[in-house]
């Protein structure tokens, strides 16, 4: 009898409704399949031709006005107003991790090693690069830790790195995040571009990002099915916290 009870799951392609799973309810973001081609530039709208300004009367001239009381002094000018930071990943107050779905229950990992930068134009966040080294993946099962690193899944002997470059980092999103990365993330030797929400907090300091989103694992090369009675959603949870700092508090 359970072991029907599983089958039927299975056929269901892990649909939601055999457990909790950390996937449900999260954002899935925007995977572009096809390359970008530049679209042609609009031709340039011709000024047009202004008619001439009439000569205006000469204002009378007004009495001198006595000068006023001192006014109190203007606040100084914030000096990282508009300035132009580079930020470095403190990687020990950060994280990068995921989580699969099977049948049975959800599988947890992570990346130990990792690296990244970040650019900020005064207080907006305009750029983030991140590095993983995939073979320090680590997961909640000794054996799964193992068969994640074979072909079957990041395959870290071919493919030692993982890397997201972002294009775009706008204010604004859906939901309670505060800012949308557009980017390309590389994954074992695939490349796609990925559009996906995330808190940014920007301070003195440097700036923390916290951002949630599902990923199809099939769209880069991940196409393992899993167990006949416990097979692997094609949904991955990509959870990251990144805290950055700003390279003068890096020492």
């Amino acid at each position: 009898m359970v072991r029907c009870l599983m089958l039927l799951c299975a056929m269901a392609l892990v649909t939601p409704g055999c457990g909790e799973s950390q996937l449900e309810g999260k954002p899935t973001a925007k995977v572009e399949r096809k390359a970008l081609t530049p679209s042609a530039e609009a031709p340039e709208a011709k000024p047009e031709a202004k008619p001439e300004a009439k000569p205006e009367a000469k204002p009378e001239a007004k009495p001198e006005a006595k000068p006023e009381a001192k006014e109190a002094e203007a606040p100084r000018p914030d000096p990282l107003e508009d300035a132009e930071r580079d930020l470095v990943l403190d990687a020990r107050r950060s994280s990068v991790g995921f989580v699969g779905r099977k049948v049975t229950r959800d599988s947890e990992g992570s990346f130990e090693t990792f690296s990244g930068t970040a650019t900020l134009k005064g207080y907006m966040p305009t750029g983030l690069e991140l590095t993983i080294q995939t073979a320090s993946v680590v997961s909640d099962q000794p054996d799964l830790t193992n068969h994640l690193k074979s072909a079957d899944f990041f395959h870290t002997a071919k493919y030692p790195t993982a890397r997201f470059v972002s294009t775009r980092v706008r204010p604004g999103s859906e939901g309670a995040a505060t800012h949308t990365i557009t980017g390309e993330l590389s994954l074992r030797a695939v490349t796609r571009r990925i559009t996906f929400p995330a808190t940014i907090v920007v301070t003195d300091a440097g700036a923390t990002g916290l951002a949630e989103f599902k990923i199809n694992r099939k769209d880069f090369g991940i196409v393992y099915p899993g167990k006949k009675d416990d097979l692997i959603a094609d949904d991955v949870l990509l959870k990251l916290n990144l805290a950055f700092l700003d390279k003068k508090y890096v020492r």
